[in-house]
């Protein structure tokens, strides 16, 4: 085998996938770059994939490599409401894309209403809606969350938050160690940033 040609999804940090499962080119093509950005600093990154590419099964294997790396203990994915009920509300289904990545079954909570995932901070994954995150009670919340820890930050759907706008604000008032923006586009049909 040469050494030029790529590394398979298992030399990927933090993936180990189950017999049978391979990611997508372009989701393998991702993480690998990824995995370098993260190994030489970098911590801010952006994926543009088509829509139903596989974004949440991305974001997931994007927190299995900086978790491996010792960069994130912690995920917090920022989703508008709608995706929230079609891609992140199943834990059946997380869990299910935890396995294909070769990850353990991690618990995980959805914050789409005042302060509820405030009983386990040691949670290690929670699904935020943009609306909940803008709101004054569940932005203290994930602030109190992400001071706690290490935060990977998932922005889906990235290109629904311009520059000026409340839900840019909410998210940016919070701390984290490193933000992957996914998005179906690389630019927004209303030309704003």
């Amino acid at each position: 085998m040469s050494s030029t040609q790529p590394p398979t999804a298992a030399q990927i940090p933090g993936i180990q996938p189950a017999p049978g499962f391979r990611f997508r080119e372009g989701q393998r093509v991702f993480l690998e770059k990824l995995a370098a950005a993260f190994e030489r600093g970098e911590r801010d990154h952006l994926g543009v994939f088509v829509p139903g590419y596989g974004k949440t099964l991305t974001a997931l294997a994007s927190f299995a490599v900086a978790r491996a790396m010792g960069i994130c203990d912690r995920l917090v994915v920022f989703v508008p409401r709608g995706n929230l009920r079609d891609q992140y509300a199943d834990s059946e289904e997380l869990a299910r894309m935890l396995r294909w990545i070769g990850v353990p079954p991690l618990p995980f909570c959805v914050a789409d209403a005042d302060e509820v995932f405030l009983k386990n901070r040691d949670i290690p994954i929670v699904v935020a809606t943009y609306q909940y995150t803008s709101g004054s009670s569940g932005n203290r919340a994930l602030h109190r969350y992400c001071r706690e820890g290490r935060p990977l930050f998932v922005l889906d759907e990235i290109h629904h938050l311009p520059e000026e706008s409340a839900w840019s604000a909410a998210v940016g008032r919070l701390p984290y160690t490193a933000l992957v923006g996914l998005s179906g586009t690389p630019l927004r049909s209303d030309g704003q940033p």
